[in-house]
């Protein structure tokens, strides 16, 4: 490819077993109560290269009581009492059913009430010193009094190392990110050989996301929400080709489950339905999609042309969205432009082919698309440069007049633009 790319798409997650209920972008951390259902991309690639990435993820907010210990035991699962503790200023804190005592450090005003009963799942947090030494300092992530709920999460994003013009939305409100420490491993290697570090590992930036509501009569959250990422890139230029990728693996490192449903079975592993399309200018063309549409662990439906639309239903993603583009080889010049076909005998003529950004060789192929296309004999042809073809050819006698399409095929580049006007 003798354009520059600079680098290409997207995303997702290093070893996190803290990951739980859903497997794909964006990831939650320490979420026990949220699952993915749908994954939407929108990706423009321009005319310079540049490539516009757009991702909608919806979100359900479901919550079972009963399995809250089973789901994730690094955090505290319990009910209390919310209770207004009258030190250094008084503060409300959580006397738990365990007997302990939980300070939050992030409790809503709704919640901030003298003996407001309530079931709750926090973070531990004992690297921050509470200025109160009264209780265990939390984070909650989860908390309700039977009628209303509060519930809380940290997500991460992976992204190519120069995305820029990064925004973040819950439905239509702008959250504030931020880049982290975190690295994802992408899956890169499976697809194109000895890749560059900025397409094996991609830095992750997270955000918080809120969410205040009615529980609905079941006593579950009944709530959903959308998350939209924007942001762009550059595609990479990896052996003259261009590679974007979008971090659709980040099953790969989740452990997490939903809970167990009556009738449905002892595993409530999540899955996500997805659709990805990729708008590209007519200067390149895809090579290569992985996954690819007999691929087993996906079956995904897959169409290239005049744009990427991938699609797979009810997948637990484990392998990146990669696809490899080739700049798509133009002719720009035959000489001569015309041949007079002769009225009673054949002619011969030597006609040479240029081109800017062919790879011209011994293999390469002519062929004439046209009124009377196999009229017109190939003897033989050479490439004295990668940039022109010369070949000898002969024009039978009477061959009907017309605009003869040229098109060259080496290996698997084919090149058109031109024609042979025969008179």
């Amino acid at each position: 490819m003798k354009k520059s790319y600079s680098l290409v798409a997207w995303i997702v997650v290093s070893s996190f077993i803290t990951f739980s209920c859903a497997e794909a972008n964006p990831i939650p951390v320490k979420a026990t109560y949220v699952s993915m259902s749908t994954e939407d991309m929108e990706i423009t690639i321009g005319s310079d290269f540049t490539v516009d990435m757009q991702g909608e993820y919806s979100f359900d907010l479901v919550y079972h009581s009963m399995w809250n210990k089973f789901i994730d035991q690094s955090m505290v699962h319990q009910t209390g009492t919310i209770r207004y503790i009258d030190i250094e200023g008084g503060f409300y804190g959580i006397i738990g059913s365990d007997g302990k005592n939980y300070e939050p450090v992030n409790l809503r005003p709704e919640f901030q009430l003298e003996g407001k009963e309530v079931t709750f799942t926090a973070e531990i947090h004992e690297e921050i010193e509470s200025i109160y030494m009264w209780g265990t300092p939390v984070e909650v992530s989860m908390l309700h009094d039977g009628d209303v709920f509060q519930w809380h999460c940290t997500m991460y994003f992976p992204a190519p190392p120069d995305a820029t013009d990064i925004k973040v939305y819950k439905d239509e409100e702008e959250l504030n990110w931020d880049w982290t420490e975190e690295i994802y491993n992408t899956t890169i290697n499976d697809l194109v050989e000895d890749a560059p570090l900025e397409l094996q590992e991609w830095p992750m930036f997270g955000w918080n996301v809120d969410v205040y509501g009615n529980l609905d009569e079941y006593g579950s959250f009944g709530n959903n929400f959308t998350i939209t990422v924007n942001y762009t890139h550059n595609l990479v230029d990896v052996n003259d080709e261009g590679v974007l990728m979008y971090s659709l693996g980040t099953g790969r490192y989740n452990q997490g489950w939903n809970a167990p449903m009556p009738g449905i079975g002892a595993s409530g592993k999540p899955f996500v339905d997805v659709n990805i399309s990729v708008t590209y200018p007519s200067s390149i063309f895809p090579k290569a999609v992985s996954p690819q549409e007999d691929d087993n662990l996906y079956n995904p439906s897959v169409s290239l042309d005049p744009e990427i639309l991938w699609s797979a239903w009810e997948i637990a993603p484990q392998n990146d969205f990669i696809v490899l583009f080739r700049e798509r080889c133009s002719l720009t010049k035959i000489k001569p432009e015309s041949i007079k076909a002769g009225i009673f005998l054949p002619r011969m003529r030597i006609i040479t082919i240029t081109d800017e950004n062919s790879n011209f060789n011994s293999t390469s192929e002519i062929t004439f698309n046209g009124h009377q296309e196999n009229a017109i004999r190939i003897l033989f042809s050479y490439a004295p440069n990668p940039d022109e073809l010369v070949t000898l050819v002969i024009v039978p006698a009477g061959i009907e007049p017309g605009d003869y399409e040229v098109s060259v095929t080496t290996g698997d580049e084919v090149c058109t633009g031109i024609s042979l006007i025969i008179e």
